[in-house]
């Protein structure tokens, strides 16, 4: 289990290997990034949105296999904050899964449902093993 942590004053870059563990380490330095920036109201939704994309890098992309590396960048642009990751998995298909309310209420696939509620962009590489997720700042969280 190792995590690596680069800063610089609007973005905190983290490769660790595919863990729950260091999914809490990495939401720690979160908190940190974000008070560093008086982005502290953001704390909730940016740490949910995080858990939410680097569990599934642990569980579908890592397939829990801890010798796989997830990367994870939060990043502020201006007023947008961006957050993405990166696992060495075969990808996800996107489509319209998740994007349907009544997802919400199933075990399974209702991520994507909560991540389109809390950000501005949900988005993914062409192979789906990267997912991209974009705030205004500007606005209430």
């Amino acid at each position: 289990m190792y995590l690596l942590c680069t800063k610089q004053t609007n973005e905190y870059f983290m490769v660790f290997s595919a863990s729950f563990e260091n999914i809490n380490l990495a939401c720690s330095r979160i908190d940190d990034f974000l008070q560093s920036l008086r982005l502290e109201k953001y704390g909730f939704a940016v740490k949910l949105g995080a858990r939410e994309i680097l569990n599934n890098a642990v569980i579908h992309g890592s397939k829990n296999n801890q010798a796989r590396k997830i990367r994870f960048k939060i990043t502020l642009h201006g007023n947008r904050l961006f957050l993405k990751a990166r696992d060495e998995g075969t990808g996800y298909v996107s489509s319209r899964a998740g994007r349907e309310s009544g997802r919400v209420l199933q075990e399974s696939g209702r991520g994507l449902a909560i991540l389109h509620k809390y950000f501005d962009s949900v988005s993914f590489n062409e192979s789906g093993n990267e997912i991209k997720l974009e705030l205004n700042t500007t606005g209430s969280p």
